[in-house]
């Protein structure tokens, strides 16, 4: 980072169990990892139909929702 030399393997995986280790952190990886898997396959599946609307018929839809 920054001018700072890269992490050596062995101390990059250290860095990693020990944070691993957090329940919490591990977590939040988790959750993230998930997120983006989910993200990369709703995009890859779903077809979006954009039309244009009025302003009076977006607020009419929205409000039926």
């Amino acid at each position: 980072q920054y001018g700072l030399p890269a992490p050596d393997d062995e101390n990059l995986t250290a860095h990693a169990k020990q944070i691993l280790t957090n329940d919490e952190e591990a977590r939040k990886i988790y959750d993230l990892m998930l997120e983006e898997k989910i993200t990369n396959y709703l995009k890859e599946t779903v077809k979006l139909n954009e039309k244009t609307v009025s302003y009076d018929k977006f607020v009419e839809a929205a409000k039926a929702l």
